[in-house]
């Protein structure tokens, strides 16, 4: 994957509808790559770089994400179960149809992300940055900044 990133050979990492089961992935670099309808369960993503990734229905459960960086990255109709997303870094990426439960997202850089259609079940949310994001529930931004 890594040769594929820098257009010198190698293939894309591609984990479409892919089960990932505690897994120790921190630190890796997946940026660009497809994880489309994968469940990814009880893995360590901690500083895990997965930029302009095609995440669109990956379900994430019970996951450590801490500094976890997706900018520019797409996922829509995700799920986050019991995972801990503290100061993740998503800026640009598209949060469509997207459920997060018992997540904490504290920290989380969501500036100029898309953030429409979001569920959030008992999930801590505070200081998240939602600066210049195209948000479509403007009491959910006004309970962010107020936190």
């Amino acid at each position: 994957h890594t040769l594929w990133t820098y257009g010198v050979g190698g293939d894309q990492a591609v984990f479409t509808g892919c089960r990932l089961s505690g897994l120790d992935m921190h630190e890796y670099q997946f940026n660009g790559a497809d994880f489309r309808g994968a469940l990814i369960e009880n893995c360590d993503l901690r500083n895990m770089g997965a930029c302009s990734a095609d995440l669109r229905g990956t379900r994430f459960v019970n996951c450590e994400m801490e500094y976890f960086t997706a900018e520019e990255s797409d996922f829509s109709e995700a799920s986050f179960r019991d995972c801990h997303m503290r100061a993740a870094r998503l800026a640009g990426s598209t949060f469509q149809n997207v459920i997060l439960m018992d997540s904490d997202l504290s920290k989380t850089d969501l500036s100029n992300a898309t953030v429409k259609q979001v569920e959030v079940q008992d999930s801590e949310m505070e200081a998240v940055n939602l600066r210049g994001a195209d948000v479509d529930d403007p009491d959910w931004v006004q309970e962010m900044e107020g936190m």
